[in-house]
């Protein structure tokens, strides 16, 4: 048996999904009904199996839950077995965040193909090329953001 703490936060709670034939040890959390679902849930980390490392949102809750950096951002801490910390707390959208990142790699991809096809400075060095590819992207992504509303 695995020893893990975990530390809630006052209206926050977990249970414990331990199915050893399975190999999944998987923690759910509860949280205040202003952030959770409509069954208090706000999602699972699990420690073994398949997802291993992994924090999903539970379906329907109202604050986006995962793993943040610092300490004091955390409505949960996950100690491990081997001292590491795991800290669980509010995090932007993920669609969001994956929306920019398909968008901005629109834009490089754009960007290298613009600039190795019209760019008269044939002579850039890799450092060179991809500052220009990168402010390519940038300046694409601004203008995407300013025709397209994200939701934001």
């Amino acid at each position: 048996m695995v020893k893990i703490d975990i530390d809630c936060s006052e209206g926050y709670g977990y249970k414990e999904y331990d199915n050893a034939q399975r190999g999944v040890l998987a923690y759910y959390f509860k949280g205040p009904a202003d952030v959770s679902n409509s069954k208090g849930e706000i999602g699972r980390y699990d420690v073994k199996g398949p997802w291993s490392g992994k924090f999903k949102i539970a379906e329907g809750s109202t604050t986006t839950f995962g793993v943040v950096k610092k300490a004091e951002d955390a409505k949960i801490t996950i100690g491990m077995p081997d001292g590491t910390k795991i800290y669980i707390g509010s995090v932007p959208d993920p669609k969001i965040i994956t929306q920019r990142r398909i968008i901005l790699g629109m834009g490089c991809n754009h960007a290298v193909q613009y600039l190795l096809n019209h760019d008269s400075d044939a002579n850039l060095d890799e450092g060179a090329f991809q500052d220009r590819v990168l402010a390519y992207a940038d300046s694409f992504l601004a203008k995407y953001l300013e025709k397209f509303d994200l939701g934001e």
